[in-house]
Formats: C-alpha cells, structure tokens, sequence
C-alpha cells in the first residue's frame, strides 16, 4: 500500500494492492478532486495549486515482507502579485501618459505591486536598461519603488519608463509602462528671405517660420503696435515647425517701421519669440513744386525773375528731373534765360510767352513722380490779337461793328478809339463803344467820302498803356474779286472733290456755291454752299449727298467724269466755270 502522509492540510490518499488490481482511496475533504495519483509514474497530481497546498508530502510504501519505505518531498507554492499601479506624489493613477511637463523640472512616479508570495521585486526600466531596482516601502500587502527624474531636457519627450514586478521565473511580471509628455516654447523664429527693399504699392508674400514649439507655436504678424492678419499658416507633420505667409502692400507711411513675426506657445506663458525686420520701401518720388520764398506769383510782370523750387521725397534718390512748362520740357539755356540747377528753376526776365502752368517730374528706379502744378500768369500791357479782320467795307449811311479783341493781364480797364484819315484824328465817342472783358467793338457809319480812313484801338490795364494800337482800315465795300485757281481733285465716279482760292471779299462776308450740271441738257441737279472763310475754299461731298439735300433721284455719275460740269459761283460776282 501507497500512502502520502503529514500533508499540511492532512490529506491522505492511498492505493492498496494487496488483493487483486490497485484500488485508489484519497479524501476529499483536503485536495478534493484536485488531486490524481498516476501509478504508472508513482506520481501524486495536483491541479490548480493554491497557497495551501504549500508544505511537505510523505511517500510510503508498505510491503508484506520487506520493510516499509518512505520518501519526503516539500512542496512551496509562489504567488505572483496580482495588481501593478503607478501613480504620482500626488497620488493621480497614471495610465499611459505622464506630464505634459516643462523643461528643468522634476518628476517623481511610483509603482506599487499588490500581493505576492514571497514579496515580488519592483523595479524600473528603460527599454532593456534597469534604471532603480530599491524598493522604498514593503509591507504584508504590497511593495513600492519610487523614481525621480531631475531636470527634464527636451531629449525626455516620449521616454518611456517601464515598472516590472515580479517575484519568480515561472511567470512573466507584471508589468506597466508611461511615456513622458512635455510642452516646449519655440527654439527659434525668422522672418524668411533676403530682406531686400519693398516696392510701395506692390503685394508681396512674405514667409516666416518657428520651430521647436510643442505643442505647435502661433504666429502673428505686426507693423509696429497694427496687428496684421492677412496670414495663411501650416504646419509640419510632426507639429515641430510652424510655418506662416503673410500677405501685405506697403505704403510710403510704412518707410523706417519695424515688421514683426511673433511666434507664441499657446499654452505657456513665457511670452513669444519676435523676430524684427525694419523696413526699408522703395517709392515713386514725391514732388512738390514752390515758388520762391519771396516771390509773389499774383504780381509778376514782363521783365521779372521768376524761380521754382522742386521739393522731392524719394528712396531711391532720383537719378533726373525734368522741368515742364504746358507740355513741354524746359532745357537749361541761360541765353533764353532759363537756368536749371538741381531742384532749382530760374526764369530771368520773363516774358508773357512764360503764362502757363509749370511742374517738376522726379524719377528714380520706381518710376515718375509728378510734382502739382503752379500756374504762373505774366503781367502784361494790352497787345493786339492775332487773326482779327482788319479790312472793313462800308456803303454810305451803313453802320458797321468792327471788334478789337485785345490780350492782356489783366484784362484791360480801359479802351480808346481814334479815327484817322489823311486830314484829321477824331477821337471816337464813349456812347458809340461797348466793352466786355477783352474786347471792345465800336459801331461805325461812314456819311462822307472823308469818314473812310483808320480806326485804331488802345487798351490800358494795371501794367499800363498799349503800345502800339489794332489798326482796322474802313473803305467804300465793293463787289468781291472772282475765285480763281480752282482744280479738283481725288476725283471719282461717287465723289466730287473741288478747291478754289477766293478772292478779295469786297469788304463784306462772302458766300460760296458750288452746282452741278448735267452734261447735255444743262439743268442744275445740285447745290451747295460753304460760308466758311478758310483758303482755299474746299468742297467735299458725294454725289448721292448731292441729290439727298435737293430732293432729287440717286444719280450715278457717268463712267466718264470728264462728261459732267461742276459750276462754282461767288455772290455778287461774276461766274467761274470749270469743267470736269
């Protein structure tokens, strides 16, 4: 018989062989159905060890003859922990994140294994490298290993920190790992580029970037104390890098200002990270033109000096200017009196021919800067106007307005008129003078052959006396002189194209006519007529115009234009006759 004895919890079980095939007796009040004796081994089973089942197993063999032998076997059981917690000082339970932290801190976890027998060894790992191994608290229930991490770097970021318990080789330890979380202000931030002058009045892209931020940094833009936020930003895949475009016109008003790119973290509080870049703006030249500082513009008159000062604001300085006088550019001459030196215009003894507007134009690599205009008006005693007509014809008893149209500055004030003939000089009554402005016109009627003569006209202003009258010459009117030398012209089979130069007007206005005859039967098929007094007289028009202004039928003009007759005619003169 097989008999274990002096179990801790006295289980006996036994297999007697005495009469016939082994019988298996145990009882179940100790190892329940836990325990199996396997006989071809000689083997006691047990399944499911517990704690209990600790302790020493006697193996005894009786025989009938022989002596009894026995063998011992101690059993010891080991418990694994069963929990692993890692928690702050503070005592926050910690799952899989620890932080975030700053750079320079501290960090203290602990790591607690629950249970176990014996009690389980704590320690902590980095990846394969053990880092504390000291456990700082042990008791009945559970076993504690603190560990500090002084002066966190930012090569901390994502170290993992591994706590192992584990109190025998059987098993694979509790285990239980944290990653280190950190939050970074910016490295660094820079506005991108060369730096080079900006263009007033041009859009640019402007690029700056911080890195090192974590989480990512913000950026913002400023133009001294104005936030600028016509910005577009990205960031890396990794958040290191923040990257922000900015897009801005500059104006002249932004010359000398400082353009910052501030990079903040949105969590901490140091402040943010500036980057400065003091602008330099490159312009068109801004112009002003003055006169000169004692110079009084409303009271110039023919013979004074005149002088400009062209006031200029550029970057870059200006490589020319240029001195416009009503369009046209002035050029340095100091015999026609006009001397240029720099910014500075000098017009010596001007004349009336000087009225007009004046202005500088300043360039440099931006472009032209047009200064204001200043108008400057010459004083200047009446003169006669050019193109007036001179020839007067008059019948007896027949009044006549001739006009005296004068240009001065200012307008004249007075006006004087005079008659002359070969005997006499007659002063002309006020009652027979109108005025308005710049002109003066005188009604006229010749009574006797001795009224025919000279009319002359004096102005005076402010500035003084005409010099030299408008002279208007009063005759008997006659009839006018034919045209002459009439030809025609880029002739075709739908246009008639005439040219004459007219003669002598009689001393009255004169009116042309022009008629078109046809060839055989000599009836007039059109007309028409020109007042106007340029020389030569020209007539243009097609031949369906023709016809339109008489009410006549479309006329198609022969294929052989030297069949037709053109007809020119003055009034009150004899007809001219061409043929075409």
């Amino acid at each position: 018989m097989l008999t274990p004895h002096d179990c801790p919890s006295h289980a006996h079980s036994a297999y007697d062989m005495r009469n016939g095939p082994a019988t298996h007796w145990k009882n179940p009040a100790h190892l329940g159905l836990r325990a199996t004796f396997e006989a071809a081994k000689n083997a006691l089973n047990i399944q499911r060890v517990q704690s209990a089942d600790q302790g020493t197993y006697r193996c005894r063999v009786d025989f009938r003859v022989n002596p009894t032998l026995t063998f011992i076997s101690n059993l010891s059981v080991v418990v694994p922990p069963s929990r692993l917690v890692v928690y702050t000082e503070l005592g926050v339970d910690l799952r899989n994140i620890v932080g975030p932290f700053l750079e320079g801190e501290s960090i203290t976890i602990n790591c607690r294994a629950f249970g176990g027998l014996p009690p389980p060894r704590v320690t902590w790992w980095e990846g394969t490298v053990l880092l504390d191994l000291t456990s700082e608290e042990e008791t009945s229930e559970y076993v504690t290993n603190t560990f500090l991490v002084t002066s966190l770097t930012r090569r901390d970021l994502h170290r993992p920190l591994t706590c192992k318990a584990s109190n025998t080789n059987l098993t694979e330890p509790l285990t239980s790992t944290v990653t280190i979380n950190m939050n970074f202000p910016p490295l660094w931030v820079r506005i991108l580029g060369d730096r080079a002058p900006l263009s007033a009045g041009r859009p640019y892209d402007l690029h700056c970037q911080a890195v090192g931020g974590r989480p990512p940094a913000v950026i913002s833009w400023r133009l001294q104390n104005t936030v600028l936020s016509s910005q577009t930003d990205k960031t890396s895949h990794d958040g290191n890098v923040t990257w922000s475009e900015l897009r801005w016109t500059p104006s002249v008003r932004d010359a000398g200002k400082i353009l910052s790119c501030l990079a903040d973290s949105p969590v901490l509080q140091p402040g943010p990270m500036v980057d400065e870049w003091r602008l330099q703006i490159y312009y068109v030249p801004v112009t002003r033109l003055r006169p000169g500082r004692s110079l009084n513009l409303s009271n110039i008159e023919e013979g004074d000096d005149v002088y400009f000062e062209c006031s200029i604001n550029a970057n870059p300085w200006v490589y020319k200017i240029d001195w416009i006088h009503e369009g046209q550019e002035l050029q340095h001459n100091v015999t026609a009196g006009i001397i240029i030196s720099n910014q500075s215009l000098v017009l010596q003894k001007v004349a009336r021919t000087a009225s007009g507007n004046y202005y500088c134009i300043a360039s440099n690599i931006e472009g032209d800067g047009h200064s204001n205009p200043i108008l400057l008006k010459v004083k200047y005693a009446p003169v006669c106007r050019s193109g007036q007509i001179i020839y007067h014809g008059a019948a007896k008893y027949e009044r006549v307005n001739i006009p005296c149209k004068l240009d001065a500055h200012p307008k004249p004030l007075v006006f004087k008129w005079t008659f002359n003939n070969s005997g006499e000089s007659v002063d002309i009554p006020k009652s027979h003078i109108t005025e308005s402005g710049w002109e003066s016109t005188v009604n006229y009627t010749p009574n006797t052959e001795l009224d025919y003569g000279t009319l002359l006209c004096w102005g005076s202003n402010s500035v003084g006396r005409q010099h030299l009258p408008c002279v208007f010459h009063v005759f008997p009117a006659g009839r006018p002189d034919p045209v002459h030398n009439c030809s025609s012209y880029n002739l075709s089979a739908m246009m008639v194209n005439v040219r004459c130069v007219a003669g002598f007007d009689g001393g009255l206005p004169q009116t042309f006519i022009m008629e078109l005859y046809e060839p055989h039967s000599n009836r007039l098929l059109a007309n028409i007529t020109n007042k106007n007094m340029a020389v030569p007289v020209s007539f243009n028009i097609t031949i369906n115009e023709l016809f339109a202004l008489n009410n006549m039928p479309t006329f198609v003009f022969p294929a052989s234009p030297s069949s037709a007759h053109v007809v020119l005619a003055c009034l009150m003169v004899s007809e001219t006759h061409m043929t075409l």
